[in-house]
């Protein structure tokens, strides 16, 4: 009897128990968003010029553009500033880089050493300008009568076209100056012999005048330099 109330007790208690809540439901994730790609960042030019802070290798040797500018500059000078300027030159670049100066004996009697350094820079830069093929600064350097190998000319516009006519058909713009020797009619004489026959037109035993013989890739012209008094010294023929 007691055991069957305790049974009916233990059943009511296990009746009266609450039924597990059920589990509460979790909220569903939200979904993530969808990523977008990241913009390309904005492609910049080049910037062509280095850095400020970035260190330039020094120059060591100057460009040939800066050797040329500065020997035009001397050839653009007075005759007389021009000799002590080419010193100047090949002190600033070093040796080598100025043209080459004459080349020349001790003068003659009747003219002084000063003389015969001027008639060799106005022979050298008559070369100069033969070579770059430059007519008009060829006229510039010239006094009239002038002998263009066997022609005679006898104004500056006659010798410009006699010129471009020369520069033509020899194309100097394809010689070398070797070399450049300067002479009195006397010393010319006596080292080389008589003139040949072609340069007898040319007035080389004047008063005050020089003969500088170059060297053009190997073959002899002959400049011929005369003290014109108040033009200076200048050419008055020429013959290769």
């Amino acid at each position: 009897m007691r055991l069957a109330s305790l049974a009916l007790l233990m059943a009511a208690a296990a009746s009266a128990q609450p039924e597990p809540a059920a589990e509460a439901e979790k909220p569903a994730p939200a979904p993530e968003a969808e990523a977008k790609p990241a913009d390309p960042a904005p492609s910049r030019p080049a910037d062509p010029s280095p850095p400020e802070n970035v260190l330039r290798p020094k120059r060591t040797q100057p460009s040939q553009e800066e050797i040329q500018s500065a020997i035009q500059r001397v050839r653009d000078l007075p005759i007389e500033q021009q000799a002590e300027a080419w010193q100047e030159l090949s002190r600033r670049f070093g040796p080598g880089s100025a043209p080459e100066r004459p080349v020349a004996p001790h003068a003659g009697e009747s003219l002084s050493g000063n003389d015969l350094e001027m008639a060799g820079q106005v022979a050298r830069a008559f070369l100069d300008h033969l070579l770059a093929g430059d007519a008009r600064a060829l006229v510039e350097h010239s006094d009239f009568p002038f002998q263009l190998e066997d022609r005679r000319v006898g104004t500056p516009e006659e010798l410009f076209q006699e010129w471009l006519k020369h520069l033509r058909t020899k194309r100097t713009d394809l010689l070398a100056l070797y070399g450049v020797e300067v002479l009195t009619p006397a010393e010319m004489e006596k080292k080389h012999g008589r003139p040949p026959a072609r340069l007898q037109s040319m007035p080389w035993r004047g008063a005050r005048t020089f003969l500088a013989v170059a060297n053009l890739s190997g073959r002899p012209a002959v400049v011929l330099v005369k003290d014109t008094g108040q033009r200076g010294w200048r050419v008055v023929g020429y013959h290769d």
